[in-house]
Parts: C-alpha cells; structure tokens; sequence
C-alpha cells in the first residue's frame, strides 16, 4: 500500500472494549481515501482496521502502544469481522503492524505524511545447529530448511516457520505450524537429515488443517498442540 498517513487514534469501535465511548472512540483525522495510523490498545485488531474500511480507509497501520516488542509484522485476525453491533465487515485493504518508534515518526511528521509497505519474501525461519563449545564464540555448523521455507509460492498460504525446537539425544522434534512438525537426525551436527514428518494423517474428519505450536516426546509418544484443534497423541515408531 502507498498512500497520504493520518492518525486517528485508538480508533475502537463502540462495545469493543473497556471504557469506550458511545460511537467508539473518536477519530482524530478523517481516513477516508487515506491509510489510517491506529494506535494499539484496549480492542482487537480487526475491530480497528473494520471500523477503518467502514470509514472510507485504503489501509491500515496499527503501531505498537509500548516501546520495543515485535517490529513489522502481519496481524492475526478474524475476516471477514464482526463488529460488536452486529456488523459484518469483510478485510478488504492492507493491514500491517509497526513498532512504537515508527508510529510516532508518522504522528510527528509534517502533513502530508506518505508511506509505503510492500511484501518482500525473503524465506520462513529454518533451524540453525551452533557449536557452543566455547560460549564465548558460538560457531554454526549447519542449517535444515523445510521444503516450505524458501518457497515463495507458499509466502501467503499459511505459516511455514521452525518453533520450540525439543532435542532427545540425537534427533529434533521441530514443530512447524501449517507443515506440522519435523522429526530431525542430527547425530552428524554438520548435516541435519530429515528422518520424519506429520502434518495431519489420521486426523479426525472435519479436522481442519493442523497448525503445531509445539511437539513433546513423552517416552514412545508425541503429544503435539494443535492451534487450530487441541492435541493430538502419536505414536513413534523408529
């Protein structure tokens, strides 16, 4: 998105929250044909950028309402939305989400203000094996990419990245959100080899796609925690 930047708040609709006026909190600017600058806090995301369509915006920029904390990232949110009256509004303009730091600079500059956020695919996160034996200078000795993470067909259709990585002697267990979770070989450190993967065979029907936030071995058994459904029990047979 390219577009002239005005700030219109919090910009919570009413009923989205704690102590929000009747009409929702009021607009600083009018963001119509404009990207509008919403700080975070009190409401959820789509509720902001909701309110935002509804007011005439081509995109939304959230920042962060505390220093620090994540940079630019996309948001989770639900589309199409439902506004606390009931209203249905589908996502249907750019969203992103900023630091702190990078929202004042828009609320500070001189108007007119302009800005462009644009997607540049540059890979999912991979595992890194480090040789720590002198801690003082960590040495790398190899990387394992999923066959997702250098896949720009696949930069929109979910989230391919490593997460809570739990080593049991030699092997990995590597949840990877929409690829399920890996199981890794690294009695060689400079050579990590894939030796298993799940990613929802023998799920229950109507099970939607898994999405793994993380994989314990627990004897024989992986318990892997599933986002979008709960947890699933596996065997493990070598």
């Amino acid at each position: 998105m390219t577009g002239e930047v005005v700030h219109v708040g919090r910009g919570c609709p009413e009923g989205s929250g704690p102590g929000i006026p009747p009409g929702g909190d009021p607009y600083l600017a009018d963001p119509a044909g404009k990207i509008a600058l919403i700080e975070r806090g009190v409401c959820r995301f789509d509720n902001k950028i909701a309110r935002a369509i509804l007011a005439g915006a081509t995109g939304v920029i959230v920042y962060n309402s505390a220093a620090g904390g994540e940079g630019l990232i996309t948001m989770d949110v639900a589309n199409p939305t439902t506004l606390p009256d009931g209203t249905v509004v589908p996502l249907t303009i750019p969203a992103i989400f900023v630091q702190r730091s990078t929202g004042l600079l828009l609320v500070g500059g001189t108007p007119p203000v302009t800005a462009r956020a644009a997607a540049v695919f540059n890979g999912w996160g991979y595992m890194r094996i480090f040789d720590t034996s002198d801690p003082a200078n960590p040495v790398q000795l190899a990387e394992w990419h999923s066959p997702a993470t250098d896949d720009e067909s696949r930069a929109l259709d979910g989230t391919f990245t490593i997460h809570n990585p739990e080593v049991r002697g030699n092997q990995v267990f590597a949840s990877w959100y929409n690829e399920g979770f890996f199981v890794i070989d690294i009695s060689k450190p400079s050579a990590p080899r894939e030796i298993g993967q799940w990613v929802g065979a023998g799920a229950p029907a109507g099970a939607p796609p898994v999405n793994i936030w993380s994989v314990v071995p627990h004897g024989s058994l992986l318990l892997a925690s599933d986002r979008n459904f709960g947890l699933y029990i596996l065997k493990l047979t070598p």
